[in-house]
């Protein structure tokens, strides 16, 4: 068993899901939203005000099970 994880842009989704599909990745994924306020440089390109440094991203967790090689 695998556990990958990620945190992303919420307009990244779509596309994540997509790709792991046609790459044929079976498992269970989990999203949870969740606010940071690190940067994730060129992933992430929405801007924060003075007021408000808080960015909305999601946390995705892929489990999944590789079979042997």
């Amino acid at each position: 068993m695998k556990k990958i994880e990620a945190i992303i842009d919420p307009a990244a989704l779509d596309a994540i899901k997509l790709h792991l599909a046609e790459a044929g990745i079976n498992g269970r994924l989990i999203v949870t939203e969740a606010s940071g306020l690190e940067n994730l440089g060129r992933f992430y390109q929405h801007k924060t005000t003075a007021e408000n440094p808080w960015k909305r991203c999601l946390r995705i967790d892929l489990i999944g099970f590789c079979s042997p090689n």
